[in-house]
């Protein structure tokens, strides 16, 4: 179990930061990748703390994680889009164009 779980994170840390940076200008990509390591590394040592100073009991820690995860899975399934860069590549450019109309509506821009 453990394996998956790690697999897993490393997983949503590297894909999450590929699909995020399709949507930001380049000048976003540092501070986007600088503020999500920082967070994800905070967790690490949040957890770390909860353990060494408040209790030993995993569970409750182990439980908050995958609850996480799964609210965060299915709010990626039914809300956002394909990447619009992947779309492009596989020749579905009608898909990407509304998949970039409706993240311009999403920012309040217009064309």
């Amino acid at each position: 179990m453990q394996l998956l779980i790690g697999a897993a994170a490393s997983g949503r840390t590297a894909l999450g930061f590929l699909y995020a940076i399709e949507f930001l200008t380049p000048e976003w990509h540092t501070i986007f990748g600088t503020v999500l390591m920082f967070f994800d590394s905070l967790s690490i040592v949040i957890v770390t703390t909860y353990y060494w100073a408040i209790s030993n009991q995993y569970f409750y820690v182990t439980i908050i994680g995958p609850v996480i995860g799964l609210i965060g899975l299915i709010g990626m399934v039914f809300y956002l889009p394909e990447s619009p860069l992947w779309l492009l590549k596989t020749n579905k450019g009608e898909e990407a164009r509304l998949g970039i109309t409706r993240i311009i509506r999403i920012n309040g821009a217009s064309v």
